[in-house]
Parts: C-alpha cells; structure tokens; sequence
C-alpha cells in the first residue's frame, strides 16, 4: 500500500498497488463535481474512495459507495473514516444494490469493450472493461439510484459518445 494526495488537495489517499489507481480520469471527474452541500452520494465502483473524497470536498453529507472487491471497500473506508463517519460501504454488483435513491450519483466507469479475453490482474479487468457493468446496466442504474431532481456525474470516451448519447435519450437523462 502507498501514500498518495488526491490532486490539489491536501487530501491523503492510501492505494493498493495491486489495483487500479487513481488517475487523471478521476481527477477530472472529481474536480468537475458541483458544490453539493448537505447532498447524499452514491459512487458506483468507488475503488479506493477518491470520487467520495472529492464529494466531501464539495459538502457532500453522506457518503455511499459500492464495489465488486471487499479489498476496495476496506480502502475507501481507510481514506474517508478520517473526515466523515457517515459512510456506508456495500461489497456487491451496482446492479444488485438496493439502497434508497441518493441526490448525486458518481461513476467512473469501465468503458472499453471486451475484445479478447484478458488474463491480466482482476482488479484492472473489472475497472477497465465493460463485461461487469455494460453501457445499458450503467444507465439502469443512474435512473434507480439518482433522486428524481438529482444530478449524475460520470465521463465516458468521446469515440462512444453516440452509444452514450442514445442510452441518455432511451432512460430520458439529460
């Protein structure tokens, strides 16, 4: 495990080397969140809780994360419990939560698509490849989980807009 700083912040972040890390994704994502003062977030794979911390940052309230890998989790409660106790962790597919709509839901998702089959690290495969959680389930799941008023921050690869796009009209998000 390592020491690290979310970008511009003085915010300490642990990560495992074994998995994926936090990158200039996550930094651009985080860094576009609106301020969201007393708003509960939900971060749909929230790996080691960077997206939560940029939240926080923001005046977030309640902090909600769910990922495949229980070693995730036990990271991002590492990296939160020092500035929030209102968290709540889940070990599971997004598609199988069941939580109560939040205000704010936050995704950085897995976007390329399964080409060949990788044998790499497990960790990279889930966070890097669509096969766990497809265009269509992530959209499912921003209507399940986003309040009717709420706003969800994600980012997807400029090459797929078109498929993104059409998923945004099919589930009417704009």
């Amino acid at each position: 495990m390592r020491k690290d700083y979310l970008k511009y912040t003085d915010i300490e972040l642990y990560q495992d080397e074994d998995m994926f890390k936090y990158n200039s994704d996550t930094t651009a994502l985080g860094m576009s969140l609106e301020p969201m003062k007393n708003r509960s977030v939900l971060d749909m794979g929230c790996n080691n809780g960077s997206l939560l911390l940029y939240a926080y940052l923001k005046g977030a309230t309640q902090f909600i994360g769910c990922d495949i890998f229980q070693k995730a989790l036990d990271l991002a409660k590492l990296n939160l419990e020092k500035y929030t106790d209102n968290i709540e962790l889940h070990c599971c597919r997004v598609q199988d939560l069941e939580i109560d709509p939040v205000d704010v839901v936050i995704c950085n998702p897995p976007y390329f698509k399964m080409t060949r089959d990788i044998k790499e690290n497990e960790y990279y495969k889930r966070a890097m490849f669509e096969e766990s959680m497809p265009l269509e389930d992530m959209f499912k799941c921003f209507r399940k989980f986003c309040k009717d008023n709420g706003v969800v921050y994600t980012l997807y690869p400029a090459n797929r807009f078109m498929e993104f796009y059409q998923m945004a009209i099919q589930y009417k998000m704009k």
